[in-house]
């Protein structure tokens, strides 16, 4: 041996029993001399048999990690191998006894252990070449159970091996000097190991690639070294290669151990580095999640996402909120706070949730997304919504787009006033002209008529009420159109309407209205040109006296502020407006009265657009009407 290391015996007995022939005084040295040998055989096989046990504790804690079952039943079959080495330590030891001589037990039980090691490892790895395909599939179709029995088929073979070794009568001799081969058992193990090498356990690498497998191959240069040196050893004597073959049989289960640990620690290495890159990504997630979460809770738009929901009934799905963002209940104003899992019934009431599952049906269709503008009643709001699908659901967007609505309504309105205006300049032009004459003319011919009879004067006054009729509504038109100037002066908005209901006094106490007041009591003053608001609320408060009946009547004046506006609603349990008609109510000439000439609600506009204000009615057939006036502060 060229290692630095004597592994054999200079002083050895071919038999225990040969102790025999020394006297039983020889001291404990010299005895100890006498068996150098075999404990040494002892102690190198004892080295093995430790390491097959940690191998396979290793291979089953690598498999609770990585979950590839190839690992623990190989590791499985190296401890059962283990197993039968325990079996020719006690052997070799004397603590299990076979019928034969000691040292022909050595050798057959080192031949059977070599053997049972090369045959174990061929079914172990055997078993996935044969009947799995690639190790994913194993790693998922596999249970636990799988292992178990594996590994409860492997303990059985163990031992019903040293069962059958138990039960030799006589230990056979394995040595046959005449033949041309003087040992063929010990070639059995070289053969498989061979194999092994040659054949299954690089097709198991490149099934299975791994430190582990890789060194299972490795393991084959120490196991067929120790089976050389095992068969060049001398027949029944524990010289040099019979040590080396021990001493290589330890390495044969060291390659193993040492390709589980560094399996383990390229694991190890693996899910470090896993983590960094998952820890690099969990951050740039983070990120990108707070600045898309910053987007989305900060957009002015409201953003609701909406998974399908399945019931069984045979109208089809529902859908349920997912997510939505605080724009969403701030636009809509729920009843109650928006929740996941809310339906969208709930979330969106009445129309506008038919239209949404009526349109979800169209966006399945069309596979685009879809916009359209709705009326919201509950808020009185305009929406535009956004329906666009996801899943087996729907994101939708939506904005109050309420200004602008009243905005495209005033402009509308403004270009139908300037048309008016122009055409009622026009028609106040080519009427009057001819009024005029008529009135002159028909001055003259009284004047010139000498008749005493005064039935003539009833035509004439005829005439002339008729003659200024018509001037007095040229006059009404011109001014309902006509831009006037307004005088703007600091005045209390309660001494106003006070003021505009004293005019109205005797209208409502021959009707018998119940009159109710509620007016704030800061920032009650506002710039305002008193005289041309107060034509504007007459208006208003006449028409609704006019609506409601005599003794059941009741009519509500409220004033309300915020930061930048100051609110009037006049509110009447009236007649109400017809809903086709509440479109048309400041439009000129439009009145649902007999005798109305349809331009008093289109100069109250007028007024409230020059005071930069707005107003809105609402109205319900039955019940009565609410005009809202929204006024700036800062005008």
């Amino acid at each position: 041996m060229k290692l630095g290391v004597d592994f054999g015996s200079k002083n050895y007995f071919n038999n225990f029993s040969d102790l025999s022939q020394y006297p039983s005084n020889l001291p404990v040295e010299k005895i100890v001399q006498l068996l150098n040998g075999r404990f040494i055989e002892v102690i190198l096989v004892a080295f093995s048999i430790p390491i097959a046990f940690l191998t396979v504790i290793l291979a089953f804690v690598d498999y609770s990690i990585k979950k590839d079952i190839s690992t623990p039943i190989v590791g499985v079959a190296l401890f059962c191998a283990g197993l039968l080495d325990i079996f020719h330590l006690l052997t070799i030891s004397g603590l299990i006894h076979l019928e034969g001589d000691e040292n022909i037990i050595s050798e057959f039980t080192w031949v059977i252990s070599r053997t049972f090691h090369a045959l174990i490892l061929i079914l172990g790895t055997g078993i996935f070449l044969l009947f799995f395909n690639d190790q994913e599939e194993n790693s998922e179709s596999l249970s636990e159970n799988f292992v178990f029995y594996i590994s409860v088929i492997f303990v059985l073979l163990s031992i019903l091996t040293i069962n059958i070794l138990l039960s030799i009568k006589i230990v056979p001799e394995l040595n046959y000097p005449n033949l041309l081969v003087s040992r063929p058992f010990d070639a059995i193990p070289i053969v498989l190991y061979l194999i092994c090498g040659l054949f299954l356990f690089p097709s198991f690498y490149k099934k299975y690639p791994s430190v582990f497998s890789k060194t299972l191959i490795l393991s084959l240069i120490p196991a067929i070294f120790s089976q050389i040196h095992m068969s060049l050893a001398y027949p029944f004597s524990p010289d040099k290669h019979f040590m080396v073959a021990h001493f290589f049989e330890i390495v044969t289960y060291l390659f193993p151990f040492v390709g589980l640990g560094l399996n383990y620690l390229q694991t190890h290495r693996n899910e470090l580095q896993m983590i960094k890159v998952l820890d690099n990504e969990i951050r740039e997630r983070t990120v990108a999640e707070e600045l898309i979460s910053g987007i989305y809770n900060s957009s002015v738009n409201g953003i609701m996402a909406f998974q399908s929901v399945f019931p069984e009934m045979p109208q089809g799905p529902n859908f349920s909120l997912l997510t939505y963002n605080t724009s969403s209940e701030i636009i809509l104003v729920p009843k109650s706070p928006f929740r996941r899992g809310m339906p969208l019934t709930e979330v969106f009431e009445g129309e506008i949730s038919e239209q949404i599952s009526t349109k979800i049906i169209t966006l399945v269709e069309l596979e685009n997304s879809l916009s359209w503008e709705t009326f919201e009643g509950r808020t009185q709001k305009w929406l535009m919504l956004n329906l666009v699908k996801l899943g087996d659901g729907f994101v939708l967007t939506f904005a109050d787009i309420t200004q602008r609505k009243q905005t495209e309504r005033q402009l509308l309105l403004s270009e139908k006033l300037a048309l008016t205006g122009r055409f009622a300049r026009t028609i106040a032009h080519e009427v009057r002209n001819p009024l005029t004459n008529i009135t002159l003319s028909m001055g003259q011919l009284k004047s010139e008529i000498i008749n005493e009879d005064s039935s003539l004067d009833l035509y004439f006054d005829i005439v002339r009420r008729n003659c200024e009729r018509i001037n007095q509504l040229i006059t009404e038109l011109l001014n309902s159109t006509r831009p006037d100037e307004f005088s703007f002066v600091n005045y209390s908005i309660s001494l106003l309407i006070n003021e505009t209901l004293q005019l109205a006094n005797d209208r409502i106490q021959l009707k018998e209205i119940w009159l109710v007041k509620n007016f704030m009591h800061t920032k009650d003053i506002l710039r305002m040109d008193p005289i041309k608001l107060k034509i504007a609320l007459l208006n208003i408060i006449i028409n609704a006296i006019e609506a409601m009946s005599s003794g059941t009547g009741q009519l509500t004046i409220q004033t309300s502020n915020s930061e930048s506006q100051l609110a009037i609603r006049i509110k009447d349990n009236g007649v109400g407006i017809p809903p086709e008609n509440l479109s048309q109510l400041f439009e000129p000439f439009f009145t649902g009265k007999t005798k109305g000439t349809g331009l008093g609600l289109t100069s109250t506009q007028n007024i409230i657009h020059n005071h930069q204000g707005s107003i809105q009615v609402e109205s319900e057939v039955g019940k009565g009407t609410e005009f809202l006036i929204s006024l700036d502060y800062a005008n």
